[in-house]
């Protein structure tokens, strides 16, 4: 992330958090920030299911955010869509 936009982009981020955790399916959407990099974000995303995620991934806030990622970071980001192998049930 570009160091002189990182509290501008958590600012937009905070938005983004807050409509995604209202949404409908979205079980825990964190941030967390690199202790040793600071601007290196990972994000957990949990949804009820596929359909959910594919529907937060569509949302127009989420793709209007998408486009303006390229003002922030220094290189693309990674996305991984992982699948539960041993998950805690609460």
């Amino acid at each position: 992330m570009k160091g002189e936009t990182n509290e501008a982009f958590k600012a937009s981020l905070a938005k983004v958090i807050e409509e995604t955790r209202k949404a409908k399916g979205t079980l825990r959407y964190d941030m967390y920030e690199d202790s040793k990099e600071p601007g290196v974000l990972v994000f957990i995303e949990t949804f009820s299911s596929p359909q959910y995620f594919e529907a937060y991934r569509n949302a127009e806030y989420i793709q209007t955010f998408m486009g303006e990622l390229k003002n922030w970071l220094i290189s693309e980001p990674e996305v991984r869509v992982l699948k539960p192998a041993a998950v805690a049930k609460k």
